[in-house]
């Protein structure tokens, strides 16, 4: 836990210049907390109670890729399909981003299940539910449930968007992939050999 403190503080100091502007604002990811990011914040000099949480940006960058797919594969954007599995903080803000660009969403999911429907999910009331449901929303959303959640990778879209799992696509799964595009947010949702295999195939 020292080692940990000083490298954060260290870290803190050397990057202050790009915290103190806010050029650059982070947050917790895999194995971090909040008091990891007050520990390097106060160490730049910041103060750490005028950062807010990130996932908006990490979202806005996803919702950007999938923009930059749509121009270069020629696809009008109010055609496409996605589907976002994994809707936490991240996978919420890319929908109403997505949304709000025309983008059909067809399928969600959470550790609690999967709900899909191929004409489009009312994105306003999903994002009702999981504010009042957090992950139990899926049990809350009408019949589109799925069997199990895993089958939601496997379904027919335009773009997939991995926002959960680390490896969620792999040799088990990636012959039944129908997604055109996969747009990674998660932290390495495709194994190497599952990427290799769906480049291949042109996905």
């Amino acid at each position: 836990p020292e080692l940990r403190t000083k490298i954060l503080e260290t870290f803190g100091r050397n990057a202050s210049t790009l915290l103190r502007k806010k050029t650059y604002i982070p947050w917790t990811d895999l194995n971090s907390n909040p008091e990891d990011i007050a520990t390097l914040m106060n160490a730049a000099g910041c103060d750490f109670q005028g950062i807010s949480d990130s996932s908006y940006f990490t979202a806005l960058t996803v919702a950007s890729a999938v923009k930059a797919a749509c121009e270069t594969k020629a696809m009008e954007r109010s055609t496409v399909s996605v589907i976002i599995e994994g809707f936490g903080e991240v996978g919420m803000n890319i929908a109403i981003e997505l949304q709000n660009w025309g983008v059909t969403i067809t399928g969600v999911s959470t550790i609690k299940g999967a709900i899909y429907d191929e004409n489009g999910l009312d994105i306003k009331k999903v994002i009702e539910l999981k504010k009042q449901y957090q992950d139990d929303f899926i049990q809350q959303y009408t019949n589109e449930r799925l069997e199990h959640k895993g089958l939601l990778l496997e379904m027919d879209t335009d773009i997939l968007i991995p926002c959960a799992r680390t490896w969620c696509i792999n040799k088990t799964n990636m012959k039944d992939i129908k997604a055109k595009i996969i747009i990674p947010a998660a932290n390495a949702p495709l194994t190497t050999e599952a990427e290799e295999y769906l480049h291949q195939k042109g996905i």
